[in-house]
C-alpha cells in the first residue's frame, strides 16, 4: 500500500495489495484502518482512492463516496 498525500489537504491511498492466499483474514480492511487513522490524525480535509468496481462494498465500509474523475491513458 502506498498514500501519496501533499500534507495539508489532500491524499491517495494506492496499491491495496493482499496476496490472494491471505486474502478475506482482514490484512486489507486493517492496512486501509491504519491508513486512514493516520491520515485523520494528520488532519488531511480529502482522502481519495481508485478501485474496480467489484471491490465497491470493500471501499464504501470505509466511507468512500463514488465521484466522478476523468482519466488519459498516455501509452499502450
Amino acid at each position: 500500500m502506498d498514500v501519496v498525500s501533499n500534507a495539508v489537504t489532500d491524499a491517495y491511498i494506492q496499491d491495496v495489495l493482499v496476496n490472494p492466499s491471505y486474502q478475506g483474514q482482514g490484512i486489507g480492511t486493517h492496512l486501509m484502518d491504519m491508513a486512514i487513522e493516520k491520515l485523520k490524525r494528520d488532519k488531511i480535509y480529502a482522502i481519495s482512492v481508485l478501485f474496480e468496481e467489484k471491490l465497491l462494498n470493500f471501499y464504501k465500509k470505509f466511507g468512500f463516496n463514488i465521484m466522478m474523475s476523468g482519466q488519459i491513458i498516455t501509452r499502450d
